[in-house]
């Protein structure tokens, strides 16, 4: 994984000075830190999802006023009109009203194809007597009291805190995390308690609750895109290589060599097999993976601290994997 977080985008000539341009007359213009930092973002996030280096005719003054112009935008400084830019760029008001627009239509679109589901939830609960049995589930997870308080101690830590509300499927997600990722001070799991309840289940509902009991969470890298709709993934926190199988596949959101984080479940509850898809699977840019490096290493050296240095990155993926939810929350929600 640590290789992968390390990749950089390998800037043009002309891609580097439209860069050092925008960090440079923000910094003689007194912009904070904060303020050339987001800059950057904007800027590299643009030219890692669009191909400027066939651009033959870049003009560098006007990608940069439209960045800043951009930066203004977001973070309310009226007073940074086109009409101070183009005067301090030496450029058209018209030229960068034409880059802004292009630059904030590719990055919103591709917000949305970020933001974008894989997973579809028919397919995660097929029927009516499998909605019934994860009912069931979340019913017995909710009203016991031998882990009453752990629930509310995992609540307090990954949800009640300001970032945007959860939606349907990040909330199952969280049932999930909770009842099969996260292990019991006694060392057991609540889905091992519910397997183990008086309750009689049917083989196929047996099933079902010892495959998403073999689910996991991961952040993955596409190392082919196979026939069938079948994928080769690299777990990055395992450093191991699993065959995913979704319902179809879109050349232009998945591609070799592009990151997806989520839950996979396997058809076989024995791990070993073909996966699909749980309940929330989405893509992540390479952008989004140097980002996301220094914040998973931090969680990462805090949780073997509290543990006394005997952690895993199984341990703590399976035991920490909403907080990486919550981090891709909050970073879609502070790009709206």
């Amino acid at each position: 994984m640590k290789e992968l977080f390390n990749q950089e985008l390998q800037l043009t000539v002309a891609q580097g000075k439209v860069l050092n341009l925008i960090v440079s007359w923000l910094g003689q213009n007194n912009f904070s830190k904060e303020d050339q930092t987001k800059a950057k973002q904007i800027w590299l996030q643009y030219i890692n999802i669009t191909d400027t280096k066939k651009k033959t005719n870049l003009n560098i003054r006007i990608w940069a006023a439209a960045v800043i112009y951009i930066l203004g935008k977001q973070r309310g400084y009226a007073w940074l009109n086109q009409t101070k830019l183009a005067e301090a760029f030496k450029v058209s008001i018209a030229s960068i009203s034409t880059r802004w627009q292009e630059i904030s239509k590719t990055l919103e679109e591709n917000r949305k194809v970020q933001r974008k589901n894989i997973a579809k939830l028919t397919t995660f609960i097929p029927n009516d007597e499998t909605m019934k049995l994860f009912h069931e589930l979340i019913l017995f997870t909710r009203t016991s009291a031998q882990w009453r308080s752990y629930i509310t101690e995992v609540f307090d830590q990954f949800i009640e805190i300001e970032v945007p509300p959860l939606p349907v499927d990040l909330l199952l997600e969280l049932l999930l995390f909770i009842t099969c990722d996260r292990t019991l001070p006694d060392g057991k799991k609540i889905i091992d308690y519910f397997l183990e309840s008086a309750m009689e289940f049917t083989k196929e509902k047996i099933a079902f609750l010892k495959q998403i009991k073999a689910s996991k969470f991961g952040l993955f890298e596409v190392k082919t895109l196979g026939k069938r709709q079948v994928l080769l993934l690299r777990d990055l926190f395992r450093d191991q290589e699993v065959k995913m199988e979704i319902d179809s596949i879109d050349s232009k959101e998945v591609k070799k060599g592009g990151f997806m984080m989520g839950r996979i479940i396997p058809y076989q509850d024995d791990g070993n097999t073909l996966w699909r898809p749980a309940i929330y699977l989405t893509i992540l840019e390479t952008l989004d993976i140097a980002e996301l490096e220094p914040i998973a290493k931090r969680w990462f050296w805090e949780y073997s601290v509290t543990h006394k240095g005997w952690a895993t990155k199984e341990d703590f993926i399976q035991e920490n994997s909403f907080r990486f939810w919550r981090w891709f929350l909050a970073r879609s929600f502070l790009q709206q």
